[in-house]
């Protein structure tokens, strides 16, 4: 596994979401609130796109 992205859901309406993201190179991050784990999506597969762990694999193929 080179990298992965945990969501975690509230069960409750208006409850607090979380989430964290990491990856082999090193890089881990975590969130709670909605929009902080919106922004981690968003920076997860911004990383995915330029990890050097992540695109050797696609230049290969």
């Amino acid at each position: 596994m080179v990298g992965m992205l945990r969501l975690i859901a509230s069960a409750r309406k208006g409850g607090i979401s979380a989430a964290e993201s990491f990856c082999s190179c090193g890089r881990y991050e975590t969130a709670r609130s909605n929009a902080r784990v919106l922004a981690l999506i968003a920076a997860h597969h911004a990383h995915r796109a330029q990890c050097p762990l992540q695109t050797e694999g696609r230049n290969a193929a």
